[in-house]
Parts: structure tokens; C-alpha cells; sequence
């Protein structure tokens, strides 16, 4: 069955409204509680134009209202308003800024798997078994220490094999830790930091980097400590990826956030993946490679998805990432601006948002334009 306009039968304020039926509300972690989603993982998608930051904003107002936790990875600071609004924080996440919050911060200061993330982008290749060897023996000495700020004490670890060839490994990683701690990328994910905020809403602005050749290292940074504000079992937590193909278009990346991913249920957070362009996410990642699988196991890992209008171009990859019927797929490119699909486990709806007056007050991203009509 294509649609289920009768809506959700969930709680909560209304997005919207079927277009052939009631109010519609929506919440993945009451979608899962009953019985309708297996994840609490979100996608929203839609060509520009189409509604997607709108979606979004409702959605992350929603969750607030129901005592949530909402974390943003904003690319081109549209969302600073969404953290005024609910009494959040922004917090500045530029190349060599002295940001606020750390990845590797409190308890989360020996994260290996983010740690050897960060070192894949950095070195732009995933690392070898040699170099994963190397940083788990940096990682236990570290343990046995108590020291903090890991990347920093590896490199002075490390450092006296920069200059050492026949130690290939242990030089490659010393080499991108300089450059890290010391070099052309200090201050992105090695700084001192305080504990992560738990302010209801985080906003990590990227936008002085969007665009640049740092932009992967910074979203992944912002991301894993994004992910820390919300990390909390008690807590509902939606952590929102805007522009998400900057993750899922790398190996390393890819690899970090399927892992997190898999902790989605235990920590009680609901991933929300924002995607413009599909062919994006799949950039560097032909037809039958690892990264490819990887990118679909983690697009149809969402549960829920609300899917605005997509251009034809894009009906192909679209179709392999989420398994879209023929009906579906020809109902996508002819969708108006503010309705989408919405596919939560086996059901399908079709959402005619309607935001309200507080709605209206955040999701306005079209203010600079009308500036000059």
C-alpha cells in the first residue's frame, strides 16, 4: 500500500497534514516505542528549494517540546536561529578557530575510532593494518598514563620518527599528527576544550569552512562532538547532519558514522541525515565498492525518511539507496514545494506541511534573497 493518509496515530504536535487525510505527527523514538520503526535514524531529502530545512526545523521543534536534545551540524549557519529560539548555543567550528567543544573531551578523550577517522582524512586514504597496530599501542600507553588531549600526546610520542624512514608507520603518523597539532590543521580537533554543553539545542557552524578543503575534517570533528551533547541514554537526542554526503563520501567517515549508527538504540539518538544532491553522497563510490555498500546499509538503516521533490536525474541512485517502488519514484519528481513522502518502516504518507507562527520565526532561509526583489 502507497499511502496511509489516516496519518501516524502518533502523539505530538502536527507537522502537517495527509493530503487525503488528518493531522500528521511524527517522532521516531515514538515511532519506535510503537512498533512502527526498527531505528530511530532519519533521512530528509529534496532537491533545493523543496522544503528540507523546514522539515527539519519542525521536526528538531517537536522533539524539544517533548524534552529531546538536539544537536546540528550546520554547514551554511542556517540554524542559529532554531538555537536562540530555544535557548541553545552556537558554537564556532572554523578551520584554526579555538572552538568550545573538542571531540576528544571527558570521557570520550581515548575514542579510538574517531581518532583513527580523523588521521584517514588526514592522510586521505584509509589506514593500514600496520598503522591501526601503531595507534592502539599509542592509545594503551595512553590508558595506562591517564593523559588527555590524545592526538597531542601521540605526536610528542611519535615524533622522533619523522625524520626515521625505515619506521614507516610510526613516521606516516607522526607526519599527520604534526600537522594536526602543530601544523596547517591545529586547532580543529586538537584544543583545549570544556566538557561538551548540554544546552537543549547545539548549533555547529561550519560555514566559514563550507567549501574549503578542510570541510571533511571539520565536519567530522563538529559531528563526534555534536554526538556528545546529545549522548545521553535518558535523553532523546536528535543529532541532525546537514549536508551529510560530506561524511558518507568518504571511506573513513563512513566507516565512523555506520558505527555510530549501530549504537543509535542504546544511546537513544536519532541520526538525522539531510541530503540534497544523492549522486553527492556517492561521489567516491563506484558501482561494487565497499564504500558503496557501505553508504546504502547506511541510507536504508533510516527508518523514517521524508522525501521531497527529487529531480529525474537523481531517481536512479535514489531508487538503489532506499528501494523506491515505480510508484513512488514517479511521484517524487512531481511533488510541489512543502509536500513529501513520508516512509516510516512499511507505511507511506503524504505530508502537505504546514508550519506554524513559531514555526515561521526559525525556518526562513529565503530572507537575503528578498533583500533585493
Amino acid at each position: 500500500m502507497l499511502l496511509a493518509d489516516g496519518g501516524s496515530g502518533l502523539d505530538g504536535g502536527a507537522l502537517g497534514r495527509c493530503v487525503r487525510g488528518g493531522s500528521f505527527a511524527y517522532d521516531p523514538f515514538a515511532a519506535y516505542g510503537a512498533g512502527l520503526v526498527t531505528s530511530p535514524n532519519m533521512l530528509v531529502a529534496g532537491s533545493i528549494g523543496t522544503g528540507k530545512s523546514t522539515v527539519v526545523k519542525m521536526l528538531a521543534a517537536r522533539g524539544l517540546a517533548r524534552g529531546a536534545r538536539v544537536a546540528v551540524l550546520d554547514p551554511k549557519g542556517e540554524y542559529a536561529e532554531l538555537a536562540a529560539r530555544h535557548g541553545g548555543e552556537v558554537v564556532d567550528f572554523s578551520a584554526g578557530s579555538s572552538h568550545a567543544m573538542s571531540p576528544f573531551v571527558g570521557e570520550a578523550a581515548l575514542d579510538v575510532p574517531t581518532a583513527e577517522s580523523v588521521l584517514a582524512v588526514v592522510l586521505e586514504r584509509p589506514l593500514s593494518e600496520e598503522e591501526r597496530f601503531v595507534l592502539a599501542e599509542q592509545f594503551a600507553a595512553l590508558r595506562a598514563s591517564g593523559r588527555l588531549r590524545p592526538l597531542r600526546a601521540m605526536a610528542e610520542s611519535l615524533a622522533v620518527h619523522r625524520a626515521d624512514r625505515s619506521a614507516a608507520p610510526e613516521r606516516t603518523l607522526a607526519l599527520a599528527l604534526r600537522r594536526l597539532v602543530d601544523g596547517d590543521l591545529a586547532g580543529i580537533v586538537d584544543a583545549e576544550s570544556r566538557e561538551v554543553s548540554r544546552a537543549p539545542v547545539v548549533v555547529c557552524d561550519l560555514s566559514s569552512v563550507w567549501g574549503s578543503d578542510r570541510f571533511a575534517l571539520c565536519a567530522l570533528a563538529a559531528t563526534a562532538a555534536a554526538r556528545r551533547c546529545v549522548d545521553d541514554p535518558e535523553v532523546a537526542g536528535y543529532l541532525v547532519i546537514d549536508e551529510a554526503w560530506a561524511l558518507l563520501s568518504e571511506a573513513s567517515t563512513a566507516r565512523w558514522l555506520q558505527g555510530s549508527f549501530k549504537l543509535a538504540r542504546a544511546r537513544a539518538t536519532s541520526h538525522v541525515l539531510v541530503l540534497h544532491r544523492w549522486s553527492d553522497a556517492f561521489a567516491s563510490a563506484p558501482m561494487g565498492s565497499a564504500l558503496r555498500t557501505r553508504v546504502v546499509g547506511l541510507l536504508r538503516d533510516c527508518d523514517s525518511s521524508f522525501i521531497l521533490r527529487q529531480d529525474h536525474g537523481e531517481l536512479a541512485v535514489l531508487a538503489e539507496s532506499i528501494g523506491l517502488n515505480d510508484r513512488e519514484a514517479g511521484l517524487l519528481t512531481e511533488l510541489p514545494r512543502g509536500v513529501a513522502l513520508v516512509r516510516y518502516g512499511p507505511h507511506r504518507s503524504i505530508l502537505r506541511v504546514e508550519p506554524t507562527p513559531d514555526d515561521l520565526a526559525v525556518i526562513d532561509t529565503d530572507a537575503a534573497m528578498r533583500a533585493f526583489a
